[in-house]
């Protein structure tokens, strides 16, 4: 059997921790399909002893993300801690400047700094995987790269709808109607969709763009957009994105 797959999990939060409910509970499937172990070797995070419903004392503890990133007991740095810039950014450059591969559900990192790591990564001859920060971890990246290798892609559409997440969770935590859940998601709409901004920024970075994506985390200019005729997303501010697939060619060259 290969030599265990070794990773360094930065950020214990809701998504880290459930990671690593999924490595245990698979562990037994996924080294029968891979022919090698998944092993956790350290972690990092702001809050050594916080309650996180898992026991983390198996793991080595660093405090300092960016040292865990460098570090030359892991193979894989999974970065989880989140926001655009900070101690998310110092880490990940600092993994791929390691030679680590890196995987991120980072979407915010990679709408501001994702063609400049993307290239760093291609130069170190290393992977950035991003497929969980895009689409709620949806495969698409790796169907259109590997399922769709042989079809001609003229455009790519898609419904990006941030406040529906909010009105479902926020009836269900909180028993609220819809009715008045729906009023309050039309009211904060515009902060609502500023994840989604981010989205469309990511997946359209291209040398042309940077500067008016920078600018206005959506290039207007170069992507269509139009109200969705779907009930739901007509109720609560859906919106069509069109693209042209040059751009997302460009995308999945660069970080695929």
């Amino acid at each position: 059997m290969a030599p265990p797959l070794r990773l360094g999990i930065a950020g214990l939060g809701t998504v880290g921790t459930g990671l690593i409910r999924l490595l245990d509970a698979h562990a037994e499937r996924f080294r029968a399909t891979l022919g090698r172990d998944i092993t956790v070797t350290a972690v990092s995070a702001r809050n050594r002893h916080k309650d996180r419903g898992i026991s983390i004392d198996r793991f080595r503890w660093v405090d300092n993300p960016v040292e865990l990133a460098a570090d030359p007991g892991i193979d894989v740095f999974v970065e989880l801690i989140g926001g655009e810039n900070g101690i998310a950014a110092e880490a990940v450059e600092a993994a791929l400047r390691a030679g680590k591969h890196v995987v991120t559900a980072n979407k915010a990192l990679l709408a501001r700094h994702g063609v400049r790591l993307a290239r760093l990564a291609e130069e170190r001859g290393i992977a950035l995987n991003f497929e969980a920060a895009v689409a709620g971890g949806i495969p698409v990246i790796k169907t259109i790269r590997e399922a769709l290798l042989g079809n001609e892609i003229s455009r790519v559409y898609g419904i990006l709808n941030g406040t529906c997440n909010y009105i479902l969770t926020t009836m269900q935590e909180e028993g609220r109607p819809f009715a008045e859940v729906l009023k309050e998601a039309q009211e904060r709409v515009q902060q609502l969709n500023e994840a989604l901004a981010k989205l469309q920024v990511q997946l359209a970075q291209e040398k042309e763009l940077e500067a008016k994506a920078r600018q206005a985390e959506v290039s207007r200019g170069s992507w269509a957009f139009g109200p969705c005729s779907c009930f739901s997303c007509s109720q609560i501010g859906g919106l069509i994105v069109v693209g042209p697939f040059s751009l997302w060619q460009s995308v999945f060259r660069t970080f695929c």
